[in-house]
């Protein structure tokens, strides 16, 4: 695996990983499932490596979901709980779209409202994995050979003053930051993101 020092080797990871899995017939609710089985292996960690966290990304396409009562034993890191909480939660969320139906809607991407009040925007791996990374992490530069693109006109920006100011969204592309540990907080962040980032 490539080294990830920065969010845009991360983003460029996910990117690359969604290329390799374009033929993957895995739902989304395999791909959560097994996602959080992974996390399960790692919850005594405090953070994960950058590295770490893209090959859980990675194998969460080739994994068997487990009962999660074989893992449940161990200490768990302060967060993680907040993260396999909200990954279950969306799990039930999928599976009572299914049942309802709501999937079925040929307009789904631009947002479906579960039956729980959750409202949802990526129903794919590849969406959700693209949208949270985006979301939570950033990396994406124009050009990249993803859906994603920059609004055509100017667009609002607070700053951190309060102030919003109108610019052009060529002004505020984002440059490769270096990317840290991974917190559970992020994870939790990176999951969020990938239910409704759009």
């Amino acid at each position: 695996m490539e080294r990830i020092l920065t969010n845009r080797d991360l983003y460029r990871f996910v990117a690359n990983l969604i290329e390799e899995n374009e033929a993957s017939v895995r739902t989304l609710a395999r791909y959560l499932a097994a996602l959080r089985t992974l996390l399960w292996r790692h919850r005594a960690l405090p953070t994960l490596g950058p590295g770490t966290f893209a090959g859980v990304l990675a194998d969460a396409f080739v994994t068997d979901p487990l009962a999660l009562q074989r893992l449940a034993g161990g200490p768990r890191a302060s967060g993680f709980e907040d993260v396999d909480r909200t990954i279950a939660r969306q799990l039930d969320d999928l599976s009572d779209m299914e049942d309802a139906g709501i999937l079925e809607d040929e307009l789904r991407a631009f947002g479906l409202e579960a039956p729980s009040g959750n409202r949802w925007y990526n129903f794919e791996p590849s969406t959700y994995l693209e949208c949270g990374i985006s979301g939570a992490f950033g990396g994406w530069q124009e050009g990249d050979d993803t859906s994603r693109i920059l609004v055509p006109e100017e667009i609002a920006l607070i700053g951190a003053d309060g102030r919003e100011s109108v610019v052009d969204p060529h002004e505020v592309a984002e440059v490769a930051m270096p990317l840290g540990p991974i917190t559970w907080a992020d994870v939790l962040r990176f999951v969020e993101c990938g239910q409704t980032y759009e």
